[in-house]
């Protein structure tokens, strides 16, 4: 299969593992990097961290004793998430910005000791959401406006009744949405029933958790239309990925019958990422789109040398991240931004596979002049220009072919060439 996305290695704070987490139109990426080894009695310390533009930056650069999580970034750089000030204490929530730095959030206007949670979503409106303790010392799921005042957060569940005492908000859209968990003491062996999730769109609330009866769904993300992605736990395995949508649950493909597989993002498409074990039983990052479900590994060049075993979110434009290892240091996690290939990618390809014939300077020149000069008309916004000039190219490579190129090599760049002009559409 002909690579479908371009995958670039998002690298490491300081050369250990690497987890994105979520990522904004712009294709900013953030998560959380360890900047320790696993220390006994104590874990292993981590950063949040901001991907842009090839950069990865330290949220946290000055913090030498605690830990970082980033769970969400919206489309102004807003980051939000949790920090924590050992790596095995309790977190509190957080959001950074750019020139602001971080604000740490408390939504109940608890006392500092009592203010621990994590803020696990942001929109574009600065609108944050996530878990919180209050004045009583529970546990609740909070919706903060963009003032990030002490104390103004709506709590979702002011009047948890048994079984319930916690909750925590997972999700939320641009228009408003939330989707929260409730959690229960102990849980049911018969469904691993730890929690029960409720989506809310300001005018009702749905329990997610009565539309698959005897078992449990675990919300992960949602898109603008409250389309809500996640996985269902049952009495015996395996995991599956589901989707809630206009009122109902539907089960995403496995790769393999009988196969384990859980959904962690969506975008506004629908489109659908996660993770799904083979039939070999190995993991692997997939992306459910049209009613199909992709292994994304088919997806990159295979001379990468990379093995993706969980795509974590996908944005509006198509862009996921995952996580990985490459194949020279399995042992070690590291996480990927993927874009999808276009037009100029593939002209691009073709411009180099002409350089590396070592074709006669006349021909050579001549070919990547009509090349680049695509490339120009498809910046400029002259696709028509680019199929013309695809064309030229085309006609010239068959005129040379099995003279000053050598027939099969002139084939498949009269091959590529047409692939390209029918990506684009061209008549």
């Amino acid at each position: 299969m002909k690579p479908q996305y371009v995958a670039v290695d998002v690298g490491s704070l300081l050369g250990k593992g690497t987890f994105a987490t979520a990522l904004n139109e712009q294709g900013d990426v953030v998560g959380y990097s360890f900047v320790t080894d696993f220390i006994p009695h104590t874990g292993a310390r981590s950063h949040a961290f901001l991907y842009r533009n090839g950069a990865l930056t330290d949220l946290f650069p000055g913090d030498a004793f605690g830990s970082s999580v980033a769970t969400s970034i919206n489309e102004s750089g807003q980051v939000v998430g949790y920090r924590l000030w050992d790596a095995m204490g309790p977190g509190q929530p957080y959001v950074w910005e750019e020139f602001a730095g971080s604000t740490i959030l408390n939504p109940f206007g608890a006392l500092s000791v009592a203010a621990t949670g994590a803020a696990n979503a942001i929109n574009d409106a600065g609108v944050t959401v996530g878990g919180a303790a209050n004045q009583a010392f529970a546990g609740r799921a909070f919706f903060l406006p963009p003032s990030w005042l002490a104390g103004t957060a709506t709590d979702l569940t002011p009047d948890l009744a048994s079984p319930y005492f916690s909750s925590t908000a997972v999700a939320l859209n641009n228009p408003g949405h939330v989707v929260w968990i409730q959690g229960k003491p102990g849980y049911s062996p018969d469904n691993w029933d730890t929690t029960d999730s409720f989506f809310s769109d300001g005018l009702s609330v749905t329990d997610l958790d009565a539309l698959v009866p005897l078992r449990s769904f675990a919300p992960q993300a949602m898109n603008d239309v409250g389309q809500v992605v996640g996985y269902v736990l049952g009495a015996a395995p395996p995991v599956q990925a589901y989707t809630f949508a206009n009122g109902s649950m539907t089960p995403l493909a496995p790769l393999a019958p009988g196969a384990a597989a859980r959904a962690y993002g969506v975008n506004a498409a629908g489109d659908v990422v996660g993770t799904a074990t083979d039939a070999n039983g190995d993991s692997r990052a997939v992306l459910w789109k049209d009613d199909a479900v992709l292994d994304l590994n088919d997806a990159i060049s295979s001379t990468l040398g990379v093995a993706l075993t969980e795509a974590r979110a996908i944005n509006d434009r198509g862009q996921v991240v995952a996580w990985g290892h490459l194949a020279s240091s399995p042992e070690l996690v590291r996480s990927f931004l993927l874009t999808p290939r276009d037009a100029s990618d593939d002209i691009s390809d073709l411009l180099d596979w002409v350089i590396g014939l070592d074709l006669p300077h006349g021909i050579e020149n001549s070919l990547t002049q009509k090349l680049q000069n695509a490339l120009a008309a498809l910046d400029a916004g002259d696709t028509q220009g680019a199929c013309d000039l695809l064309n030229a190219f085309i006609h010239e490579v068959a005129a040379q072919a099995g003279k000053k190129i050598e027939a099969s090599a002139a084939a498949q760049l009269i091959g590529a060439a047409n692939d390209v002009r029918a990506a684009l559409g061209c008549s």
